[in-house]
């Protein structure tokens, strides 16, 4: 019986840590494709700047982008934690302005949001 205590425990902790992750949906995206081709890239870029219309993908992380930002992408799965690593490298190596315009509008994008790290 006493373990029984110990197996609701272990249940209740790891329900309340578990933290929903966003969809990964979309983690089929070939990002390397994207980032290689200017005009795809200026597409998503574009979507991401309202520039310009949205792909059903980019239009779905147009919408969780500010807050993958703002948490350091807590939500993120795998997958996205590396895809986002690569296009932030990208983006600092070869367009460090542009990387700058998007991260500042998403800072804006989460700050009237009301989105802030809750860690």
């Amino acid at each position: 019986m006493k373990y029984y205590g110990v197996i609701v425990i272990g249940i209740v902790f790891a329900a309340v840590s578990c933290e929903e992750l966003y969809s990964d949906k979309y983690d089929v995206l070939n990002v390397e494709e994207v980032l290689a081709h200017d005009e795809l890239r200026d597409t998503y870029y574009n979507c991401f700047m309202d520039r310009g219309p949205c792909a059903e993908d980019a239009d779905y992380w147009k919408g969780n982008f500010p807050e993958a930002v703002v948490t350091n992408c807590r939500k993120c799965t795998e997958w996205q934690k590396v895809a986002f690593d690569k296009i932030a490298d990208w983006y600092s190596s070869h367009q460090p302005d542009n990387w700058n315009s998007l991260i500042d509008k998403m800072l804006q994008e989460a700050k009237a949001r009301n989105i802030e790290d809750r860690k």
